[in-house]
């Protein structure tokens, strides 16, 4: 992979949105440094560093729906050339009750819009 930071015939505007990102990735981790003391722990050997909880902090941060958390996390795993994924075996317990409560809500978010919108569509009649 190159490490020219501008890649030739890449649209000037996805240029911009990846260095935009950068900065914001580079201002949230900073931010982290300072409030959790965190170093440079996601550099270490995975033996030290362990792929099982990177992955499930992933899925945490992924739920709880910023995109920039995200980020991190998959930067953390790109580092050391590992998946977002690990076997196919079930996610821990507590990530699996965070995705059902995640999905109970949205579920719940979604049928109350659903039958706002009946009653409209009834009221209009």
């Amino acid at each position: 992979m190159s490490k020219n930071p501008n890649i030739d015939g890449l649209d000037p505007l996805t240029e911009h949105l990846v260095d935009q990102f950068a900065i914001v990735l580079k201002e949230k981790l900073r931010a982290a440094e300072k409030k959790h003391g965190f170093t440079i722990e996601w550099a270490r050997n995975t033996n030290t560093w362990p792929l099982p909880e990177c992955q499930e902090e992933l899925m945490k941060h992924f739920l709880k729906g910023d995109p920039v958390d995200v980020a991190i996390f998959c930067a953390f795993l790109w580092h050391h050339h590992l998946p977002t994924v690990g076997n196919p075996a079930l996610p821990s317990r507590s990530s699996m009750i965070d995705y059902l409560r995640k999905m109970v809500e949205v579920t719940k978010r979604t049928n109350q819009e659903l039958l706002e919108r009946v009653k409209k569509l009834e009221q209009e009649k």
